[in-house]
């Protein structure tokens, strides 16, 4: 799929969801229900995480390494109707 499928889908995954968390790493996103619990145990941790993961970045065909984050931008960006552009 081209980037504007991909940013419409996201954009509307995003309005689905208000009050969902997207936590951004170096190379991925997650969005969960909510944001995470401390949880110590990584088990337990996973386990939440299971239960509460709405979408990732490689269910938006996100695999850009560093452009991760560019995806939740340009999705909130579309859902607010402004123009961002990499320059």
């Amino acid at each position: 799929m081209n980037d504007k499928v991909e940013t419409q889908r996201l954009s509307d995954l995003i309005k689905d969801n208000p009050g969902c968390y997207v936590s951004l790493d170096n190379d991925c996103w997650t969005m969960t229900t909510r944001k995470p619990p401390n949880i110590e145990d990584m088990d337990e941790f996973d386990k939440w995480l299971a239960d509460n993961t709405i979408a990732k970045s490689y269910d938006y065909g996100v695999y850009r390494g560093n452009l991760h984050g560019r995806a939740i931008l340009y999705a909130l960006a579309n859902i607010q109707g402004i123009v961002v552009e990499p320059v």
